[in-house]
């Protein structure tokens, strides 16, 4: 079991050597779109497009239709995140846990392991399959073993099949 000061600096090492990462990430990301500007600029620049919009008129209207298209993007972005904080508030008034909720502590003692997420609709298309329990009979499926290691899962974090 290792001790406090152990776990705190195996945290600090794990924290630096993230954001160092990140550093090195966001350098290389921020070089690699700069040298893409330029070469559409110098593109743009030798395709004579940029002696066209030089018009007056021209610049005011591709203006005007930038922001129309900012003000459409920006309703459309706010509006998302309405229906998520909506989405989430009825999540949490039904009492479910979290969607997405990970051991931080395995982080912090320096263990390893995987942090897996499922996305799944809400199976209606399925109604008359999968979730019909007369079909799932008349193909012979036992899920029962299935079910239990789930439900285990849930209960403690562990994932252990059936017969382990």
């Amino acid at each position: 079991m290792p001790s406090l000061n152990q776990t705190i600096d195996r945290s600090l090492s794990i924290s630096r050597g993230v954001a160092t990462v990140l550093d090195r990430r966001l350098r290389d990301a921020f070089t690699t779109y700069a040298d893409r500007v330029r070469r559409a600029h110098a593109t743009y620049a030798q395709s004579g497009a940029l002696a066209a919009s030089a018009n007056p008129q021209t610049v005011v209207r591709d203006w005007w239709e930038y922001n129309i298209d900012f003000a459409q993007r920006s309703i459309l972005f706010w509006d998302t995140l309405r229906q998520r904080g909506n989405n989430w508030i009825a999540h949490e008034e039904a009492g479910k846990p979290p969607v997405f909720a990970y051991e931080y502590e395995m982080l912090a003692d320096g263990r390893t392991g995987s942090v897996v997420t499922l996305l799944c609709d809400g199976g209606e298309r399925y109604a008359h399959t999968y979730y019909d329990d007369a079909w799932v009979a008349r193909q012979g499926l036992d899920l029962a073993p299935h079910t239990a290691t789930l439900e285990h899962f849930v209960r403690t974090g562990e994932w252990r099949p059936e017969g382990q």
